[in-house]
């Protein structure tokens, strides 16, 4: 599903406007008929709802909302601010048509006894920070009790950018036609909340043609890409993978990433690793081959994870070297072999084109430099995509993939079950495995991230999200692949 800038927003609205296809005033209706349904089953018909609009057309959405409300049968109070120059046309067309309803300023509000509130302040276009009395609003908003809903984005959260000052922190915002692209950076979570998103009938063939490079992953997309099994197969039509890590008492992080693997559907898979962990292994995965790291360097002609407690020691180093520099196709490069290419940057400069990185964001700033944001982190990640010709794959609460390309995929499957231990090793696996049986390196990548949150999903169903492991993913896995298939 593409996502697109405010810039582009505002575009395809004004060209679906000027052909004449729809009015701006039918378009609004839209929004805030989706609004109304999504808010409708959220709050009380006995709570007291108080809509503040802003001037522009965010609150004019505000206010057609409110009137949707009141006409439901909800208790509606709506806050304005009065005596003020610039307004949108629209904003004066429903202020002008009010009815029923109380209307006061915003200096007036008081939100001691306020169940509710709506936020229509300010809307998609915002692209600096707010300040002086509006600041004060949203700090008294914030200040409160009430739940907070907002229209279409927090007020003072950046569609592009997130968060660049003082911000609206709602419980849930409901976004028109399309989710924001800060919705899906780290730090704008807390203003943002709960999120989702309906069509309001923008033209399909206008967001067909606008061309973005953020997209956000979704089952459409992965249908394409999906290789079904097919009868008439044995183990080698399914790809050969060599996993290569668990030194120094780490042996539980490569059973996770073999075991992930294998549940992926990957025909073979060998493992590298100390030779203390031979029984450990062999007895935790009979289905693995096993191989003493000393001295072995795997089969260049098949697909390589190296990473997954690895260590970062000399003897660590000169294996990822020595595969680097054997290595003729993709490989993918999590954890400890992450710490080792920070460290040694020359060894950046051979990884094979398309390979596959996975750094959460500590050991993506190790490798690239700190960034002052969630936003510059992605415009960083897309960067070094472009400039290594890799694919990067940043885990997080929507954990990001950039291509060589400039194109960037964000992934909305997983919980916060999954911000524990292991769970970055069995996503190499998955995506290895992907990799392994056929799939290109970035449909790897987009299929696996996928797949990871949505297992840890599927097991919230039924479970605490507090008591998932790393190895719940992994028994969940082929439900997940069910699902999608």
């Amino acid at each position: 599903m593409k996502l697109f800038t405010s810039e582009n927003i505002r575009n395809i609205e004004s060209t679906d406007i000027n052909s004449d296809r729809i009015s701006g005033l039918c378009l609004m209706d839209r929004a805030a008929t989706a609004f109304v349904r999504w808010i409708s089953d959220k709050i009380n018909k006995k709570s007291t709802v108080k809509v503040i609009c802003g001037s522009g057309n965010n609150g004019a959405d505000g206010l057609v909302i409110a009137k949707k409300l009141h006409a439901k049968g909800f208790y509606v109070l709506i806050y304005i601010k009065k005596n003020i120059n610039t307004k949108s046309d629209e904003y004066e067309h429903h202020l002008d048509v009010i009815r029923g309803i109380p209307i006061q300023d915003h200096d007036d509000l008081s939100l001691e006894q306020t169940d509710t509130i709506i936020d229509a302040i300010f809307g998609n276009g915002l692209n600096r920070p707010v300040t002086g009395a509006y600041e004060d609003l949203i700090d008294q908003i914030n200040a409160s009790e009430a739940t907070v809903y907002a229209v279409d984005i927090p007020s003072g959260l950046s569609a592009d950018r997130g968060v660049i000052g003082p911000a609206i922190r709602a419980a849930g915002t409901f976004s028109f036609q399309f989710p924001k692209l800060s919705f899906f950076y780290g730090d704008s979570s807390e203003y943002v909340g709960a999120w989702s998103y309906d069509t309001i009938g923008l033209s399909k063939i206008l967001v067909a043609n606008c061309p973005t490079p953020h997209h956000m992953i979704n089952t459409q997309m992965l249908t394409s890409s999906y290789r079904e099994r097919k009868p008439h197969t044995h183990k080698g039509t399914y790809g050969k993978i060599y996993v290569v890590g668990g030194l120094q008492g780490m042996a539980g992080a490569i059973i996770m990433t073999a075991l992930a693997a294998l549940r992926s559907g990957v025909g073979i898979c060998h493992v590298v690793s100390a030779t203390d962990h031979r029984p450990i292994l062999q007895g935790n995965i009979p289905e693995a081959i096993y191989h003493d790291i000393e001295g072995y360097i795997p089969d260049e002609d098949h697909t390589i994870a190296i990473g997954p407690g690895l260590s970062t020691g000399d003897r660590a180093v000169k294996t990822l070297s020595d595969i680097l520099a054997i290595a003729k196709s993709p490989i993918i490069v999590d954890a400890d072999a992450l710490n080792i290419l920070s460290m040694h940057d020359q060894l950046k400069e051979t990884l094979p084109k398309n390979s596959i990185l996975t750094p959460h964001p500590k050991e993506f700033d190790r490798l690239f430099g700190p960034s002052g944001s969630s936003h510059e982190r992605i415009e960083k990640q897309r960067q070094m995509s472009q400039k290594y010709q890799v694919i990067i794959v940043q885990k997080g609460h929507h954990t990001s993939i950039t291509a060589p390309d400039g194109r960037v995929f964000f992934n909305n499957t997983g919980n916060a079950g999954l911000a524990t231990g292991g769970s970055g090793d069995v996503l190499t696996g998955i995506i290895a495995g992907l990799f392994a049986q056929g799939y290109s390196p970035i449909d790897a990548a987009i299929l696996g991230v996928y797949l990871h949150g949505l297992a840890a999903d599927l097991y919230v169903q039924h479970r605490a999200m507090e008591t998932l492991l790393p190895t719940d993913v992994i028994d969940y896995l082929g439900l997940a692949i069910k699902t999608i298939a």
